[in-house]
């Protein structure tokens, strides 16, 4: 009965072991995940950049060729395109920002599981380790016991 008692729970910590490791996978892929999606970002940042400073140049010329009424009809309409590009990509990185926030929020809950776990695991180590010791001085003291009675 105390074999399958230690075997189960063996098996037990052998199972937590393993949940814990995927747990640990799984927080990996996300960290990669992430990461991506902060390349992401980071690129449609250096785009808006980009058209930010195109917009600005646009806009200087625009200024200095108002004198032309043909040549500021073409610069208003660059500027337009420009601008709602530039709306387009602040709209783009907006959803973006949400995945990030939603992964940092399922990294946060699954580094609390983990946490959990690994508690878990550790008090049920130490209840087998201090049952083990327990075990250890009764067959000590039954060894006592037989070798007094011979």
């Amino acid at each position: 009965s105390t074999g399958r008692d230690l075997k189960h729970v063996s098996d037990d910590i052998s199972q937590m072991e393993r949940t814990k490791d995927e747990m640990g996978e799984k927080i990996n892929a996300l960290n990669k995940e992430m990461s991506k999606l902060n390349d992401e970002i980071s690129s449609h940042a250096q785009a808006a950049s980009r058209l930010e400073s195109n917009y600005q140049n646009m806009h200087q010329k625009y200024e200095q060729e108002l004198k032309l009424d043909a040549r500021k009809s073409e610069l208003g309409k660059t500027y337009a395109d420009y601008k709602n590009e530039h709306q387009k990509l602040s709209e783009q990185a907006a959803p973006l920002k949400q995945k990030v926030e939603a992964k940092e929020r399922e990294k946060a809950r699954s580094l609390k599981f983990m946490e959990e776990e690994e508690e878990r695991v550790t008090e049920t180590a130490n209840k087998f380790s201090s049952s083990v010791e327990s075990l250890r001085g009764i067959v000590l003291l039954i060894e006592e016991y037989e070798k007094s009675r011979v």
